[in-house]
Order: C-alpha cells, then sequence, then structure tokens
C-alpha cells in the first residue's frame, strides 16, 4: 500500500514535471506553433522576415477596417489581419498596431477623415448590414526614423466591382455575396500588402522610378477637342490608358511618370556627351504602343539607355491598329445618348457588322531592327485564338472574340506565379532569334488552336457571330485553328549588342556591348492598358481597373502580370534566392465547402450533434450504475 503511494506521487510530479517544461520551452520560443497546413498558410515566408529583421524604428498600422456586424468573409479578413500583424511583432518588437472604427468618431471627424482617406487611394464603402455606417478598407504605416506615412489599401479597385458569380444572386443575397467576395479577394495577398508598405519605409530614400514613353503626348491636345467624338476617343486611348498601370506600379513603391525623349535630352547626348541622358531619370522605361516615328537620335538613346543596363519593356502591336482605333461602335439608346458594346477600348466601325475592313501593315515605329538585334522579332500579324474572351453585341449577347485571346501561365517563373489568365488583345506572334549570348524564355503564349491573320486579310465583326454555349464551347469550325501555339510576350537576358555598333556615330564613348541585362517584349500594344466606357452625352467618361472587363463582369490578371514584369526586372533576390513580390502569389490548395449542402443538411447535423454527446453521457451513466450495482450488491 505503501508503495502504490510513493508510485502514485512519483507519477503525479513526473506529469506536473513535464508540464512546466513544455510551458518553459514555449515561452523560450514565442513562435514556436505548429503549422499543419499542407501550403504552410500561416508561417511567414523567409523573404517577409528578411524584411522584419531590417526594422530599426518604431513602425504603427492604424487599420480603419474596423466595426459591427461584419459579412463572415469581411470578419476573416479583419481577423487575419490582426493575426498577421502579431505574427510580425514576433520578429520585431518595434511594431504596433491599433484598429479604428471609423463609426465610432464625431460626425465631423468621421467626415474629415473619409475624405483623407479617399484622397489616398483607400475606399470607403457602405456597410452590407448597417445603413447609416460606413467601412474603410485601409488604413495607415507610419515609420519613426523618416516620419514617413504610407496608405494601406486593403481592397483593389479591381476587386470592388461586382463579380460573375454575384451578378445572378438574388438581391436578399447579393450584398453579402458582393463584401465578401471582396474581402476573400483581398485577403489572399494580405501578407504581402503589409510587409510591401514596410518595405517601402525601410527603403524610402532608395525608391527606384519607371517612365511611361509616349512619342506622341506633344500631339494629344492638338487632336483632343471637347463634344468631337473622334479627338476624345483619341484623347482617352492616348491618355488615360494607363491610369490604372500608373496606380499599379505606384502600389509597388515606384516613382511612374510619362516622358518624351524631347529635344533637351537629345542635346545633353550630342553636345554634351552624356552616353546615357535616360539612365539619371529611370530605372525601367515602358515603351507602351507609340504610334509616331523614331528619329536615329531617339533610338540611339534607348539603345544606350539598354547597353548602359536600363530595364526595358516593350509593348507593341505587330501591325498598326490606328485604322480601327480611330473609328467607333457608335449605337444611339432610346435616351438620345450613345454606347459603345465592345468591351475593350479598341473601337471597331459599326459598318464592320456587315462589311470587312482590310488589315493594314505597320512598321511598329521603325524598332523592329532594334529588336531584331536584341532577340525577336514582332512579326506583322494578328493572332486569332480559339481561347478567347467574348464580347458583348448591341444584342446584349456575348459572342466569341478570337482577335482577344485569353492566355495561361504554362511554365513555373517568378513573373507567372499563381497568374491565373491574362487577356490579349489583337495580339501579334513573336518569333525568336537564336543567339548563343542571349537567354529566351516564353512567358506568355497562345494555345494550340489559332489562325494568323496577316497584311491583306480582312477583318470583321461578322467573324464573331460564333454564339458562346456556356456550357461547351461550339466544336464546329475548330478544325481552321490549326497554326499552333504562338509566343506573345518573351523574357531576354543577357549581355546585347548595340543596335547600332556598326553605326558611325562621332560620339566615341558609345556602348556597343551591354553588361548583363534583361527585358520584355510583349506584341499587344494595350496589354497594359485599362478598358474603358464613353458617355458621349457628357464628359463623365469611366476608366476601369487594368484587366477588369465591365461587360463580363470579370477580371483578368493584366495589373498582376504589370507589376511583376517590372518587380522580376528591379528588384534583387532576397537571401533566400526567391523575390519579395512572389509572396502575393502563394499557391493554395482550395478546400471549398458545399454552401447548399450545409444549409440543406444543418438542421440534421444540428440535432444530433446535441443528442449524441446528451446519448453518451447517459449511456456511461447507465454503465456505471449497472457496474457498481453489481459489484457492491
Amino acid at each position: 500500500m505503501k508503495n502504490f503511494s510513493t508510485n502514485k506521487i512519483l507519477t503525479t510530479l513526473s506529469v506536473i514535471t513535464i508540464v512546466i517544461i513544455i510551458n518553459c520551452i514555449v515561452n523560450f520560443f514565442p513562435n514556436s506553433r505548429i503549422d499543419c497546413t499542407k501550403e504552410k498558410k500561416y508561417t511567414l515566408s523567409n523573404e517577409t522576415k528578411e524584411v522584419l529583421s531590417k526594422i530599426d524604428d518604431k513602425i504603427f498600422f492604424k487599420i480603419y477596417f474596423e466595426g459591427k456586424s461584419f459579412t463572415k468573409e469581411m470578419e476573416k479578413y479583419r481577423n487575419n489581419i490582426e493575426s498577421l500583424i502579431n505574427d510580425f511583432k514576433y520578429y520585431s518588437n518595434l511594431i504596433e498596431y491599433d484598429f479604428v472604427d471609423i463609426n465610432d468618431l464625431e460626425e465631423k471627424n468621421k467626415e474629415d477623415l473619409i475624405i483623407n482617406l479617399m484622397d489616398n487611394g483607400i475606399l470607403v464603402t457602405d456597410h452590407p448590414n448597417l445603413t447609416k455606417e460606413k467601412i474603410a478598407w485601409g488604413g495607415y504605416m507610419t515609420y519613426g526614423k523618416y516620419n514617413y506615412e504610407e496608405p494601406i489599401i486593403l481592397l483593389d479597385e479591381i476587386d470592388y466591382y461586382e463579380t460573375e458569380d454575384c451578378v445572378n444572386q438574388p438581391d436578399t443575397e447579393k450584398s453579402d455575396c458582393i463584401f465578401n467576395n471582396r474581402a476573400k479577394e483581398s485577403q489572399k495577398n494580405i501578407e504581402y500588402l503589409l510587409i510591401k508598405c514596410i518595405e517601402k519605409a525601410i527603403n524610402y530614400n532608395n525608391q527606384k522610378s519607371v517612365g511611361l514613353l509616349y512619342s506622341y503626348l506633344d500631339v494629344i491636345e492638338t487632336r483632343y477637342k471637347h463634344g468631337n467624338i473622334a479627338g476624345r476617343e483619341n484623347w482617352l486611348s492616348d491618355q488615360n490608358k494607363t491610369k490604372y498601370l500608373k496606380k499599379t506600379l505606384s502600389k509597388e513603391g515606384y516613382e511612374v511618370e510619362d516622358f518624351l525623349i524631347s529635344g533637351e535630352m537629345i542635346n545633353d547626348f550630342t553636345l554634351n556627351n552624356n552616353a546615357n541622358p535616360l539612365g539619371k531619370l529611370y530605372d525601367c522605361i515602358i515603351i507602351n504602343q507609340p504610334i509616331n516615328q523614331f528619329d536615329d537620335e531617339e533610338k540611339i538613346i534607348i539603345d544606350q539607355y539598354i547597353m548602359h543596363g536600363g530595364k526595358t519593356i516593350w509593348l507593341m502591336d505587330g501591325l498598326q491598329q490606328r485604322n480601327i482605333n480611330e473609328n467607333s461602335i457608335i449605337i444611339p439608346k432610346t435616351d438620345g445618348g450613345y454606347s459603345s458594346f465592345l468591351s475593350s477600348n479598341i473601337s471597331l466601325n459599326f459598318k464592320m457588322f456587315f462589311s470587312k475592313s482590310k488589315i493594314q501593315l505597320g512598321d511598329n515605329n521603325d524598332l523592329d531592327s532594334m529588336l531584331t538585334n536584341y532577340g525577336a522579332i514582332i512579326n506583322n500579324d494578328i493572332i486569332r485564338d480559339y481561347i478567347n474572351s467574348p464580347i458583348k453585341y448591341p444584342d446584349r449577347k456575348l459572342y466569341d472574340w478570337d482577335y482577344y485571346p485569353t492566355l495561361e501561365a504554362n511554365i513555373q517563373h517568378p513573373i507567372l506565379n499563381n497568374i491565373q489568365k491574362i487577356r490579349a488583345r489583337f495580339a501579334s506572334s513573336i518569333e525568336i532569334i537564336n543567339n548563343k549570348n542571349i537567354k529566351t524564355i516564353s512567358l506568355l503564349e497562345s494555345s494550340e488552336n489559332t489562325i494568323i491573320y496577316s497584311k491583306d486579310d480582312t477583318l470583321s465583326l461578322y467573324d464573331a457571330r460564333l454564339r458562346i454555349n456556356p456550357k461547351e464551347r461550339n466544336q464546329i469550325n475548330i478544325e481552321k485553328y490549326k497554326d499552333g501555339k504562338k509566343t506573345i510576350a518573351v523574357l531576354l537576358e543577357g549581355k546585347f549588342d548595340s543596335a547600332f555598333k556598326k553605326y558611325v556615330w562621332k560620339k566615341n564613348n558609345m556602348k556597343k556591348t551591354s553588361i548583363d541585362n534583361k527585358m520584355i517584349i510583349i506584341s499587344d500594344g494595350d496589354l497594359f492598358s485599362s478598358s474603358y466606357k464613353i458617355n458621349y452625352s457628357n464628359s463623365q467618361d469611366l476608366i476601369y481597373p487594368l484587366g477588369y472587363d465591365p461587360f463580363l463582369n470579370k477580371k483578368f490578371d493584366n495589373s498582376i502580370f504589370a507589376a511583376n514584369c517590372v518587380n522580376f526586372l528591379l528588384e534583387k533576390p532576397t537571401e533566400s534566392g526567391k523575390y519579395l513580390f512572389e509572396i502575393k502569389n502563394k499557391q493554395f490548395d482550395n478546400y471549398p465547402f458545399n454552401e447548399s449542402k450545409i444549409k440543406s443538411k444543418q438542421k440534421k447535423w444540428s440535432v444530433l450533434n446535441n443528442i449524441i454527446p446528451i446519448s453518451l453521457i447517459l449511456f456511461i451513466s447507465l454503465v456505471n450504475y449497472i457496474f457498481r450495482r453489481k459489484k457492491y450488491s
């Protein structure tokens, strides 16, 4: 009996000792939590930890995404933000945060704050469940070292718009569907969004710049006249089509501006012996569908920018579409206004419903020879792809439009991580030239089922008259799409030869071969351009976020692709060998619940969940009663 008592005491003491040891270990390693998910979705990436290790002054997050009666996904989003900031705090004790409900503020303070938030690109929406309250999708991060303040945008404008899965929802459920979708889409990139704010603050004095080259800015004002439809169309196409590209790149931490290769820049090159006048201004330039010819001085300045290590992205059509762009589908409405039914900013003449327009050869603004020298040729053709994005006809029904290919990532590459679909418009094919000094990677390709149109072929809206079957694509005409897979975007890396190395030029300091460099060539001048609707009855035109199609209520990943291209060219890999921007594209397997099945069987499982535990307790009690009765009877 004594031995039994001693053993019992020792066992109890051993258990207590083990519990104390485990507790000490957990307290010594505060972040020793176990992430049991297959994709490690609750584990901070090494790239994030590296940025957090560089914090050397106080960082404070003030989040206004707070409130009562949030929808399910909104509540989850809010909690994920708080959980993530707490994770950050484990790696840096300089981080603090606070959540503030703007609806608790006095009315005047609330109105002033809303104006301030919206001026900084933060969306403020109505509440889905409370009529008098607002929701602020964002906040601010402050960094003490530079007295730096950065807006935190928790809802991108492209995620604000209603998506196709909410369009047909009943009115009683539509609001919840829209708000849940907004929160669900936004929280996919929350780790990148918050750590990017910190990274921008740390590198405040080393901000990189991106220039958008337009060779036609000098003629926009002479072409644009209020009330002139053609002039207005040109102004929108030329100037505002990159509004959201600039917003996207600014959010990534870049200074972005339009520029011309001006006479002053040419004089700096020719007279002041400055071999690289662009290099002191921009870390990357985007040559974005220019329409004017380039003279030799302009081309040499671009060439020498590349030779000195400047990064470039070329977006150009193989066939100039100006003969198409300057016309518009203008459909009179009953209220006296007008409406355009094409789902892009490339407008086609209404007469093309019944007649055909000949495709005219373009010359890529005299830039063909430069691209050929660097390792790729944009062919003078147009790709028609069986896998495409439809357009909406005046009958408001969707029709196949094979001039708008939808492209998917077919290789593993940082630029393409977790990108779903990208929409191209009147894209051309790219021919890659073999060069032992240049490594080429095809980033975007058409499907296998294509038709190639070239000079003297005809383009007509009649081509779109094959209506889409929403369940299964019509297979009748697939046999004519037999020209195979075509490259639409290519990455070139290596030492580039100057396009002017044999050119007799009076300057002696021109480089003939570049340092290690990289560039991206895209054969669709509108891949980084927004869709828009023109309101011809007034000047309130709508420019949509890059990648959003207002006619299909659908978003494509053009914006993500644009940001990834610039980030890949300008970012340096972290110590882990990966780029910081890759963490926004974490690939998570989705395990969705069957909501309709849950609702239909909710009552059954609710009853079972109450009955089974009670029955089990009663059964154990009964067995215990019978056992004790037999034992002591």
